[in-house]
């Protein structure tokens, strides 16, 4: 290489592939020719092809020395780093000798003895298989698997499939090989950076765990060991985890009490460990000696334990943070950017100079990154200034301050980081950045760091074709006139999804044909010129925030791919500029008045977390400012679930009641506090664009928000994705879409509403292909509807819907359906369903359902009396109008007596309850217990004994009852036994109201989630689980079932029976209207299911017939198909039926208009 006595200046070769299978083909043609017929095994193919290999393709085309190359019988060529370690092994098999699996496995096992290796290759010479292997801890591991056929392969496959093979990566001095170009239109090469990438990060993250373990453990130094763990609690705490002195605080408060392993797991589980490690912490602590028990020192390392995934975590998010500095200044170099100072001459003259042992720094190459990586502070503070993922790093001060011992530790450890710093070096050396884009960046960042791993690290990701959606629909697009002018700002912004592409939009505005150009290229300026125009258009106009800190580090880093070019111009002829992105990692939802911002968002640690006054009043400005486009997709109720994390914590939940009283209700979702912000930073006329759960539509909580968004702002569009949330967060969630503006909403106003169904025709479309398709069926849909005022296209359901509907819905859910052509609620004649009847769901046992549910042969073959044996239907058995009974029933422990529903075995005699056997009753009872556990048998003598007292009022019941004590006793529920919810053993966990259920005989009941609907009338009293709904006639109420009885005997001029009123009102439950309001602007569940809720049920009117006619009709034609028919004769039935209910309720909304 360049600058290295013997090398060659390093080139961009774009032969080099083309080299590679040319000597590749040529060997294998003089293997051929040199074996013969008298060859004895082992003397023809194979030996050439090894010796072939060695020289001259590994010597004259991947750069390595002979004297790095060591042949053996064993082992056939093994490569040697300048440090002497095996770090490639090759093993060659003859010609056309395709390897049995015995071989391979014996090739693999080979490969074992030596943890240094980093590939290893299998081939007969026509075909390769390489290994790219890492070894944590010592022990290898197989990363991937590569094929190459030569028969098959381009000369770009050659290329991609050697580079981890070079000299260089692991060598000084060796020969020039040219590098690899990096560009779209080489994608093996891409893909082959991504491997090294991801290796790389692989061995950086290893060994930043036990460089962790060093620290913690003060094998450098107690002060590294404070400042270490002090920045790792501070990470936990930004990272929404508990932080490790709060653990050591709650064990400690634990062990002041002398609670025992049991209470103590349980104080640990309380803040969110798991049971498992949080029982083996407690039995760890609670078998040291009382002394090392209260050693806050011991007592830490026992509880770190708990943090190994966590540490894990941090690890990795260093590695990738060390890494992308390395990479931003190697496409620096290649770009002419930066000085050359890590690759090429001057890389190779920094090993160099490690390997002489020349001067007085051990470790070259770690201290000019540290030198590199002060100066770009100037450049590029976010990312290059050190922070919490700067822990590893040891300022030189108190490195003098390290005893002998110590500082020999640090030593060896740094030792590693040295070599693994050389070989990331080398491998980025062997690549060229020249034709870096952002195109290029985003293949290579998803190839290395992907959706999922993004999101384990703390980075949160929103699908490109979502986003897109997003800002279309906010009209955040290129062609925009005044986009440079426009700020813009993501509150929560993870990986920088939102940023990122809104960035993209902006940079495109100052394209040739687009408003902006005309704003750069006035006057004609230099190319740098506009360049550092637009880069401050940038700095000026985008804003991301995020608690997490990787997240926003990721954020940076995808910003500053997408602007490098424009920096390449702007810093050849301004060496001197630089860019202050407005990102930061904080709380978005603190208030710039807030004095939690000096307090737990800046902690003054040390210098490695410290922000400059500058950085905190910049970024109090921020929060201060409002701005024209505010996007993103914040988190979600389960992102910052756990008692520590920032919205449980109670200072904080406090002071969120306070600035955001419309949101921060009851059992809130934390993206509504998003919501409510986004509204609150948002200029006047500017607009707001957000992904969240679909559920503030309709909740309880999210009332008042509703309110606020519907009164103070124009609510644009909803656009529902309620059965897409595994497609495109792979969880089970229900997104939506929320676009508004803030302007005050007009009385004539319409918001543009979109529902998505469970089913359609996308389920067809190749799963890599359905996100782009469903978007595309979203956005047909929005635009026919807006020039139509509806539209249905496959999944999609869209209309137009009035403001004023969304105004005037109260604390109501937002109904984002069609307007119906019934309008009938609140006139007289017409009832509710809600009113008449008493919602319930069905009985919960609360486990061991198989002792309470059986066959009906079973109960009769126990004896158990009738009195507390009930038929049984599942949900799954209903038909529409009547229940299919087959042939179960449910134990119901529960009777009526004096009108009021009791336990069965309640009140009777001298005992509370005849089944209660924790206290005797009688001497004989002490007798029976005495030196006994209350087992199975104890409790069948003392039930024998209580039934011959007379005292227990179901024998059979509490026989077959009591052979179960242990299982039913057991039950748990919420870590709570079914006692301590105020039950005897043998109830149920809700029996719900056994008055109602025992006694409302006739009822209506169906399951409580349905797609169509399906009430049916209940006249023998059926008991179901909670999986079904109940409608109890109402009595003695304002309204109820007799004052609507009363008034159907006036139309129809007879009396009417309270089942003839009920068949009545069923024929409405079961009409298309009820169907139309059950799905109308409703959030099913993923599955596409709709629920029988009490807001369904005040929306369904059930209104007096015109006429005694339509009356009398209505009543007979529902107690015919309640009675039963064939399924055609049901489908005429209703035919005939739900006309007339139609005719009903259109006439009573004709007499309102």
């Amino acid at each position: 290489m360049g600058g290295v006595p013997g090398a060659l200046p390093m080139t961009v070769n774009s032969g080099w592939g083309v080299a590679l299978k040319k000597c590749l083909i040529d060997i294998l043609a003089r293997c051929r020719e040199s074996v013969g017929p008298t060859n004895i095994p082992g003397e023809g193919g194979e030996r050439a092809l090894k010796g072939w290999i060695a020289h001259p393709f590994l010597t004259e085309l991947l750069g390595w020395p002979n004297e790095q190359i060591v042949q053996g019988e064993r082992f056939d060529i093994r490569l040697h780093s300048a440090e002497s370690h095996p770090v490639v092994y090759i093993e060659t098999k003859a010609p056309g000798h395709s390897p049995s699996s015995k071989e391979r496995e014996d090739f693999e096992r080979r490969i074992g003895s030596y943890g240094t290796l980093r590939s290893a290759i299998l081939t007969n010479g026509r075909n390769w298989e390489r290994l790219s292997l890492t070894a944590p801890r010592g022990a290898v591991t197989i990363l991937h698997r590569y094929f190459l056929d030569l028969d098959r392969c381009t000369e770009e496959e050659v290329e991609a499939f050697f580079l981890p093979l070079k000299a260089e990566r692991y060598i000084a001095g060796g020969y020039d090989t040219g590098r690899s170009r990096v560009s779209k239109t080489h994608p093996h090469i891409l893909a082959a950076l991504a491997a090294d990438l991801d290796q790389g990060i692989r061995e950086l993250t290893d060994y930043f765990i036990r460089l962790f373990s060093a620290h913690e453990q003060g094998q450098v130094g107690i002060r590294v060991r404070s400042i270490t763990m002090g920045l790792f609690d501070h990470w936990c705490g930004k990272s929404l985890l508990v932080p490790l002195t709060t653990t050591v605080l709650a064990a400690e408060d634990a062990l002041r009490k002398k609670c025992g392993p049991k209470e103590l797991a349980e104080a640990l589980e309380g803040l969110g460990f798991a049971q498992g490690p949080a029982r083996e912490t407690a039995d760890a602590i609670s078998a040291l000696g009382k002394k090392q028990r209260f050693d806050n020192a011991v007592l830490q390392n026992n509880l770190l334990g708990l943090y190994k995934q966590h540490v894990g975590t941090l690890a990795a998010q260093s590695a990738h943070v060390l890494l992308a500095r390395l990479l931003i200044y190697r496409i620096g170099e290649d770009q002419n950017v930066f000085r050359t100072e890590l690759s090429g001459a001057a890389l190779q003259g920094l090993v160099a100079v490690g390997n002489a042992g020349i001067g007085t720094d051990l470790f070259p190459v770690m201290s000019h990154c540290s030198r590199i990586r002060e100066r770009m502070e100037t450049f590029l503070p976010s990312v290059f200034k050190l922070g919490e993922f700067d822990w590893w790093w040891i300022p030189s001060e108190k490195r003098a301050v390290l005893a002998a011992t110590e500082r020999a530790h640090l030593e060896d450890l740094e030792s590693e980081h040295e070599v693994i710093l050389r070989r990331l070096l080398g491998t980025l050396d062997g690549y060229f950045f020249g034709d870096v884009d952002v195109d290029v960046w985003r293949n290579v960042y998803q190839h290395y760091l992907p959706d999922e791993e993004r999101q384990k690290l703390g980075g949160f990701y929103t699908p490109d074709e979502l986003v897109d959606l997003v800002l279309d629909r906010c009209g955040y697009v290129p062609e925009h006139p005044g986009l440079a002018g426009k700020t813009f700002i993501d509150p929560a912004c993870g990986s920088g999804a939102f940023v990122t592409s809104a960035l993209s939009r902006l940079l495109a505005h100052f394209s040739p044909g687009n408003p902006g150009y005309e704003l750069v290229a006035k006057g004609n300026p230099p190319e740098w010129k506009r360049a550092e125009a637009i880069l401050r258009a940038v700095e000026r106009n985008l804003h991301g925030i995020d608690i997490h800190p990787f997240a926003a580090f990721l954020t940076t880093i995808n910003v500053m791919f997408l602007i490098l070019p424009l920096y390449v111009r702007a810093r050849k002829k301004n060496p001197s500029f630089s860019l202050d992105l407005r990102i930061f990692s904080a709380d978005s939802l603190e208030k710039p008045e807030a004095d939690i911002l000096q307090g737990d968002m800046f902690e003054n640690l040390n210098s490695r977390i410290q922000l400059s006054s500058d950085a905190m009043e910049r970024y109090r400005k921020i929060l201060g400012e409002r701005f024209d486009f505010v996007f993103g997709n914040p988190p979600w109720g389960g992102v910052l679930k756990g008692p520590l994390a920032p919205v449980f914590d109670e200072t904080k939940k406090s002071r969120f009641k306070k600035q955001y009283p419309e949101a921060a209700v009851g059992k809130y979702d934390i993206f509504g506090l998003f919501l409510d912000r986004g509204l609150q930073i948002l200029k006047e006329g500017g607009w707001l664009g957000m992904v969240t759960q679909d559920t503030y539509l309709e909740k309880e909580w999210a009332a008042p928000l509703r309110r606020k968004l519907s009164g103070i702002a124009t609510v644009h569009e909803v656009i529902d994705l309620n059965p897409f949330g595994h497609l495109f967060f792979r969880a089970m969630n229900t997104p939506a879409i929320t676009v508004l503006r803030n302007v005050p909403p007009s009385n004539r106003g319409e918001c543009l509403a979109l529902l998505s169904r469970p089913g359609g025709a996308w389920k067809a479309v190749p799963v890599g292909q359905r996100r782009l398709h469903i978007v595309g069926v979203l956005r047909r849909a929005l635009q026919e509807a807006e020039e139509n005022g509806k539209s249905e296209i496959d999944f999609a359901i869209a209309a137009r819907i009035p403001l004023a509907n969304l105004r005037t819905a109260g604390g109501e859910r937002w109904n984002l359906s069609p307007p119906s052509e019934v309008h009938v609620l609140g006139r007289r004649g017409v009832f509710r369903v809600f009113d008449l009847f008493d919602p319930r769901q069905g009985v919960t046992p609360g486990g061991c359902l198989d002792i309470f549910l059986m066959d009906e042969a079973r109960a009769k073959e126990l004896k158990l009396e009738k009195k507390l044996v009930h038929k049984a239907v599942k949900s799954r058995e209903f038909e529409r109008w009547r229940t299919a009974h087959t042939g179960r029933v449910l134990l119901y422990p529960y009777a009526i007596k004096d009108g009021e529903a009791i336990p069965a075995f309640s009140g009777r005699g001298t005992a509370s309850d005849a089944l209660d056997f924790e206290d005797a009753l009688d001497d004989r009872e002490n007798e029976i217990r005495r030196g006994k556990t209350l087992d199975a048998g104890t409790i069948g003598k003392i039930l024998g004994h209580r039934i011959a007292l007379g005292i227990v009022r179901f024998p059979n019941t509490a026989k077959y009852l009591s052979a179960s004590y242990d299982l039913l006793s057991g039950r748990v529920f919420k870590k709570k036994n079914v006692r301590e919810f105020n039950r005897q053993w043998y109830e149920y966990l809700w029996p719900r109201d056994p008055k109602l259920v025992l006694g409302a005989i006739p009822r209506i009941i169906s399951p409580r989630l349905i797609k169509s609907v399906r009430f049916s009338l209940d006249s023998e009293g059926h008991l179901s689980d909670d999986g079904c709904q109940f409608l109890f006639p109402r009595y003695g109420s304002g309204v109820g079932i007799e004052l609507f009885a009363r008034e159907l005997s006036g139309v129809l001029g007879r009396d009417v029976t309270r089942d003839e009123a009920m068949l009545y009102c069923l024929a409405f439950l079961n009409s298309p209207y009820a169907q139309e309001r059950l799905v109308a602007g409703r959030l099913p569940t993923p599955k596409g299911f709709y629920q029988i809720s009490e807001d369904f049920l005040k929306e369904i009117p059930v209104v007096l017939p015109p006429d005694r006619t339509v009356g009398e009709q209505i009543i007979a034609f529902t107690k015919r198909l309640v009675d039963g028919m064939e399924p055609e004769d049901a489908e005429k039935e209703e035919g005939r039926l739900f006309p007339l209910v139609q005719l009903t309720l259109k006439g009573a909304s004709a007499a309102i208009t």
